[in-house]
């Protein structure tokens, strides 16, 4: 295996000291946030499967997802056992003609009957099945794939999740911050209604690339929302959001040959739905598009990233029921099911879905199980949080709770190397082992640079430093 080396930016031997009068000003509301959360917490206890949850993971995990001789590339994974009970079933890879016999089974539910809908790039299409999937459920899938007057058959079969509806009811907005002092927040006469935080910026080392600083905000006093502050701290935007929702991972993207601006908002209260999207606004503020997640999915804040095809890759947190007896937690388990998406930004459509469960095994986390696993708190055990496409077509994706990056080969689906953890593609040189790393993206030179913030490594020694591989 080859060896790779990193250059640390910086470690820190001791953790910040906090002043005592902020702690002192927060301390009620950290009180009554942990009463109210304890109380949610004992009342959804009540509310719990009693029963043993079923098996989540698949027996051979890392299995192809190509199909017909690797023409197809098919969603949900063969041998899945956390698909959704709405999910589409996603044939990417071929023109959607091309696709023809579709037959669904579940072996509770019966046949499916459904329709074919095409991705906007021409490259295939979702069978959109009229109902939904019973819970726990196998599914069969039987489909044939036309070339001139030949076809060739395929099939595979999955499994329905079961929801973990209890630590979905704990999915509550955070509390109101406490009553802010007047130098903390920004005053505009002209838009008195106007109250984003104030920023203050304490150094500038002048090594910071030119451009405006990108900030969302939502913790802390004054309103929360996305901004945008000039290299000075000097506000430039800002939008505010109604109470009790919040905004993540503003960016500059393109779309549709344009800049535009993305953000993360939850809730996004639009088309009579209250779940979680992305929004795509214009370069004068206007709000163009609203992205969901598919197979009622919600995206996460970590990670939305426009492609140059027209698709978007996204990140997704869903609570399960599963059976973790075997690593030392309950049998009425739950864990955190981590996922990618790519979306047909067109047609909402899922292009391509992939789980962590089906190709990462649980005992590589290094995220403790104990005292979670429940029902009330799932385990985290993968925590995505970057997606990347990269210069062959593959795409990177980031694992804080495995402490490792791994490539996905997107015609298959499949892992083709992993960067750090338990079970690396690499012998990892002197200081070059990720520990909670964040952000992985691939630069110009092909080169790897997973980005470690201030947190401990797996010996307990906190440091931050940015690895290039």
């Amino acid at each position: 295996m080859p060896t790779l080396g990193c250059a640390k930016s910086g470690s820190r031997r001791g953790r910040p000291r906090r002043r005592l009068s902020t702690v002192s000003r927060w301390a009620p509301l950290v009180a009554s946030a942990l009463a109210a959360a304890l109380t949610l917490a004992l009342a959804a206890s009540a509310n719990a499967p009693s029963g043993a949850a079923p098996a989540c993971v698949p027996a051979t995990l890392n299995t192809s997802a190509a199909r017909a001789g690797g023409a197809v590339t098919v969603s949900p994974a063969p041998e899945t056992m956390d698909a959704s009970y709405v999910t589409q079933i996603s044939f990417l890879g071929v023109p959607a003609a091309e696709i023809t016999n579709v037959q669904v089974v579940g072996s509770r539910s019966g046949s499916h009957p459904g329709r074919l809908a095409a991705y906007s790039q021409g490259d295939g299409a979702s069978f959109l099945p009229s109902t939904p999937f019973a819970q726990g459920e196998l599914v069969s899938v039987h489909a044939a794939l036309r070339n001139g007057d030949s076809t060739t058959p395929f099939g595979w079969h999955f499994t329905i999740a079961e929801v973990d509806a209890v630590s979905r009811s704990l999915e509550t907005p955070p509390p109101p911050p406490p009553p802010p002092r007047q130098s903390e927040l920004q005053h505009f006469v002209s838009r008195p209604d106007l109250k984003p935080p104030t920023v203050t910026l304490t150094a500038n080392s002048g090594a910071h690339a030119p451009g405006d600083v990108l900030l969302a905000p939502y913790a802390g006093p004054g309103q929360y929302g996305p901004m945008i502050l000039d290299g000075a701290g000097r506000l430039i935007w800002f939008k505010p959001l109604p109470a009790g929702a919040r905004a993540a991972n503003l960016r500059v993207q393109e779309y549709d040959g344009r800049p535009v601006l993305t953000w993360w908002q939850d809730p996004l209260v639009t088309a009579g739905r209250r779940d979680a999207g992305v929004v795509i606004a214009d370069s004068s503020y206007r709000d163009i598009a609203i992205i969901r997640a598919g197979n009622r999915y919600q995206p996460d804040l970590h990670a939305f990233e426009i492609t140059p095809q027209g698709t978007a890759l996204t990140t997704v947190y869903d609570a399960i029921r599963c059976n973790l007896r075997a690593h030392g937690g309950p049998a009425n388990g739950a864990v955190a099911d981590t996922l990618l998406q790519e979306l047909d930004l067109k047609t909402g459509l899922v292009r391509f879905e992939w789980h962590s469960l089906d190709h990462v095994a649980l005992a590589d986390s290094y995220m403790p199980l104990r005292p979670g696993g429940g029902p009330t708190a799932p385990w985290d055990y993968f925590h995505i949080n970057s997606i990347e496409s990269e210069q062959d077509g593959h795409l990177l994706v980031d694992s804080r709770n495995t402490s490792a990056a791994y490539e996905i080969d997107k015609r298959s689906g499949q892992i083709v190397w992993r960067l750090g953890g338990k079970r690396s593609s690499f012998t990892m040189g002197p200081g070059a082992r990720p520990a909670w790393q964040h952000d992985a993206e691939q630069q110009p030179d092909g080169t790897i640079t997973p980005h470690r913030r201030s947190i401990h490594n797996h010996a307990g020694s906190p440091s931050a430093s940015t690895c290039n591989i």
